[in-house]
């Protein structure tokens, strides 16, 4: 054999192999991997979140039309809105301001006007459920924005 020149060595392993090798330890990983990745996409699925689902109400309202259509300000019926950090839900009465007069016979306003007939508030169905000890920015027809005190801090002043 000359000096500076290689000699061939025969192939110990096959070429598959070396994909084999670079493969296997994901292959073992994965079952410890995989349960934590599908419990953190699972809690964060819109399955859990509810996001996109509109649970049942007793009265299909929209703040849409009562609200930018009807231009009915925020606090008209969140009374609460400004001293507190749940803008709250409002009265019957509230309702039935407006709607003994307008829409009084709708078959859709029943559950409301026999709310009004005996006294018993209507069950809404929560959609949101913030943890006592956050904030948030309240938008308010008025055009300004005011953050929410949180109800688990006791030295915020109440606007």
């Amino acid at each position: 054999m000359r000096k500076g020149s290689c000699a061939r060595v025969g192939q110990i392993f096959r070429p598959e192999i070396t994909s084999y090798a670079r493969i296997a330890p994901l292959v073992m990983l994965a079952p410890l991997i995989l349960p934590f990745a599908l419990s953190f996409a699972s809690v964060r699925s819109p399955y859990r979140t509810g996001v996109g689902h509109t649970p049942g109400q007793p009265v299909p309202f929209s703040h849409e039309h009562h609200v930018s259509g009807l231009g009915i300000d925020c606090r008209y019926c969140h009374t609460s809105v400004e001293r507190a950090a749940f803008a709250g839900l409002p009265p019957t009465e509230t309702c039935m301001s407006c709607h003994s007069q307008v829409w009084t016979n709708a078959a859709m306003l029943a559950p409301v006007r026999e709310s009004w007939r005996t006294g018993q508030p209507l069950r809404w169905t929560r959609i949101n459920d913030l943890p006592d000890s956050s904030t948030s920015t309240i938008p308010c027809t008025s055009g300004r924005a005011r953050a929410a005190p949180s109800t688990t801090d006791r030295s915020a002043p109440c606007p």
